[in-house]
């Protein structure tokens, strides 16, 4: 009987996740450091100032009414956003005295009658909001009389606008997510792909996001960049107030869970050391996996020597089987707890930068943090190549079995699991980034 079944193909990897021995890294430290310093600097401020402060605080609050449109098989998202805009108010909503107000057909278009569906929530809704959130994914919604669907007839109204009046800020989404295929219309997505074409021809970018948690990201920071220019706006025409309603009456809210940065950027480094841990482990058990297949086959090879009874072949290849059975049962555990850390760590920073202009700090922080994040990138990203790699080398290994090819399948669901996830963060820390240097570009401190 021969010995050597293919297993030997499969050689000793080493997944080098750079994360963990990065996030070591002495710039990262420094970083921190900086922004705690930062934060220090302005609870000083603020104690010297307070009095002052309380004089000139505003008791206006500038209203930003903003307006989703999407067909409907992105309804989680759109209750996420109305999440998003009150998680908005309670966290920056104090410091740049504004609210935002989510409009929705959901919840602002009554029952009414007009020529057709669309015309009566485009009464009601009106045109005089600030901000247009466009979101699809597979669907693309129902012909109207002037366009393709109701929410293509609703992006033109914002762009035709846009152009005319200079507003509202237009922000769309495409969801780039798994669908089932009995759920799939090839002209919707026809029409879809159309549709992203059209935006760049019209001068525009678009964003994409895998998962709610990488939208929630998105949506966070992209949403405080949008505020933060239309008061820039509003400042430069003091003269001229703003076409929506000022509020005088309506307080402030002021929860009493709100987190401020110095609360979130605890949250990052208190969550931090659990990622490294998580990551690490995840190294370990793929180097285990190696030299454990690496012995099967070294065991199976002694039986072409005559060194071994042939009838061992068999028990090695089961042995070797259940090795990676292990290795699938410890990746799946560990890939839920990945989940989970990156995206407190992660959201935190994102929370933390949303609200750092309070503090008026210099750019040396977000220089630093900018390289810090992009050298995270390149890691993350031969990370994410080597896991490509050992997944299609364990696709690749013979069917030898019923135990190796159970085995084979199991550990490749759980490499698919890994790889989703690192895309994730890959996503997140690349809309972080870009975050911070447009910060930078802009001198948004």
């Amino acid at each position: 009987m021969k010995a050597d079944c293919g297993i030997s193909t499969l050689p000793n990897w080493r997944i080098r996740f750079c994360l963990p021995s990065f996030l070591k890294n002495y710039r990262l430290r420094v970083t921190f450091f900086w922004l705690r310093c930062s934060f220090l600097r302005a609870i000083y401020f603020a104690h010297q100032m307070r009095p002052k402060l309380d004089s000139v605080m505003p008791k206006k609050a500038l209203l930003l009414q903003l307006f989703v449109a999407s067909p409907a098989d992105v309804t989680a998202e759109r209750e996420q956003l109305e999440i998003l805009v009150e998680e908005m108010n309670k966290t920056w909503g104090r410091s740049l005295g504004v609210i935002c107000e989510l409009l929705r057909w959901e919840t602002d278009v009554r029952p009414a009658f007009g020529v057709e569906p669309q015309a009566v929530i485009n009464a009601q809704i009106g045109d005089e909001y600030d901000i247009f959130i466009g979101i699809l994914w597979s669907r693309f919604g129902t012909r109207t009389s002037r366009a393709e669907s109701g929410t293509i007839e609703e992006f033109e109204r914002a762009y035709a606008r846009m152009l005319t009046e200079g507003k509202p800020e237009i922000m769309i989404y495409f969801k780039d997510a798994p669908i089932s295929p009995s759920k799939l219309d090839p002209d919707d997505l026809k029409k879809i792909q159309i549709f992203k074409q059209s935006i760049g021809d019209k001068g525009g970018i678009y964003g994409t996001f895998s998962d709610m948690d990488n939208f929630s990201s998105l949506l966070r920071l992209h949403l405080y960049q949008a505020v933060q220019k239309l008061i820039t706006h509003q400042d430069d025409n003091s003269g001229q107030p703003h076409p929506q309603v000022l509020l005088s009456e309506n307080p402030m809210p002021e929860p009493e869970d709100e987190l401020g940065y110095l609360d979130f950027m605890e949250q990052f480094e208190s969550t931090v050391p659990t990622l490294l841990a998580t990551m690490e482990e995840i190294g370990a058990a793929t180097d285990k996996i190696g030299k454990d297949i690496a012995d099967r086959t070294k065991e199976m090879n002694n039986v072409q020597t005559g060194q071994s009874d042939p009838k061992s072949v068999r028990r090695s290849i089961k042995l070797a089987g259940d090795d990676m059975q292990t290795y699938a049962a410890t990746l799946e555990g560990k890939v839920v707890s990945l989940a989970k850390y990156h995206k407190i760590v992660f959201g935190a920073l994102s929370n933390a930068l949303a609200i750092r202009s309070d503090f008026h700090t210099d750019d040396e922080e977000l220089t630093t943090l900018a390289a810090t994040l992009m050298e995270l990138l390149r890691n993350l990203q031969e990370s994410q190549q080597h896991v490509t790699e050992f997944r299609r080398t364990v696709h690749g290994l013979p069917r030898i079995t019923t135990e190796i090819n159970r085995a084979k399948r199991a550990v490749v669901m759980q490499l698919d699991f890994l790889m989703v996830e690192l895309e994730g963060m890959l996503q997140v820390l690349f809309n972080i980034h870009g975050t911070v240097k447009r910060m930078l570009n802009k001198g948004q401190l």
